[in-house]
């Protein structure tokens, strides 16, 4: 009763309407999502004039809205937005590292957020971390992309999009290190060279083997081990019932009278 009369309309207007700090929780509900749409359509403008560091400021603004601060969603643009922009790769990683962390165990992430994780620890060209941390090896890059998706997949059971995105990295790794073996052969570095021509041949394998999953996908998985069916066994243990009493043996059937 205080509070109505200390914002009296009679007295200073319809303050709830003026302001979100003194306004009802529906109305506040309703500024934060016309704020919402308000940032959203300032950032993809600035973003269409070219002015990537005021879209980047707007989106900035946008996650602090109370609804958005542990939206996934939100943070995947966030993500997107930065390397769109900016290839702002480090704060891209933490941010969709975050956005990922939003979802249950169970859940896990989206195909979307798991392959971009992934292509951006493929993306040798762009650090993954601040300057100031230490960088991750090539190989444990490629390693941690793999086992993003390769999580996913056992989650996912029958979807062909993540193997033949494995069978792409699988691929692309095995290009880069022939490239690599190529560049040692030539410098004369034959121990080096005979190393990744090693390890390309692996690498070939396993894109092989993932492109021929995922062409039989989903019927690889619909084999008979999914649903096993032993008809001998099944009909002993309705003998068997039927033994014990705990079964009754339907009547058969009687023959159709020759008059009908």
């Amino acid at each position: 009763r205080e509070a109505r009369l200390w914002r009296a309309p009679v007295l200073h207007g319809d303050a709830d309407v003026r302001s979100p700090d003194f306004g009802t929780p529906s109305d506040v509900a309703k500024y934060h999502h016309e704020r919402d749409v308000t940032l959203r359509r300032l950032a993809f403008e600035y973003e269409l004039l070219g002015d990537f560091r005021q879209a980047i400021r707007l989106y900035r603004e946008l996650l602090e809205l109370p609804h958005n601060t542990q939206n996934a969603d939100t943070w995947f643009g966030y993500a997107r937005l930065l390397m769109r922009c900016a290839q702002l790769q480090p704060e891209a990683v933490e941010a969709l590292q975050y956005c990922i962390s939003l979802r249950s165990p169970e859940e896990g992430p989206s195909l979307f957020e798991a392959t971009f994780l992934a292509s951006m620890l493929q993306n040798q060209a762009l650090p993954c971390s601040d300057d100031g941390a230490q960088q991750a090896t090539p190989l444990t890059r490629f390693a941690s992309a793999v086992a993003i998706i390769e999580g996913y997949v056992d989650k996912h059971v029958g979807e062909q999009m993540p193997l033949y995105f494995l069978f792409v990295m699988y691929a692309f790794e095995a290009y880069g290190q022939q490239a690599e073996a190529a560049q040692a052969s030539s410098a004369g570095e034959e121990d080096v060279a005979a190393e990744r021509e090693a390890s390309v041949q692996v690498l070939k394998a396993e894109a092989t083997k993932y492109l021929e999953i995922a062409r039989l996908t989903p019927a690889v998985f619909r084999g008979s081990l999914s649903e096993p069916r032993f008809a001998e066994f099944e009909a002993l243990v309705q003998r068997e019932r039927v033994a014990r009493g705990e079964r009754m043996v339907p009547a058969e059937t009687p023959a159709e009278p020759e008059a009908w």
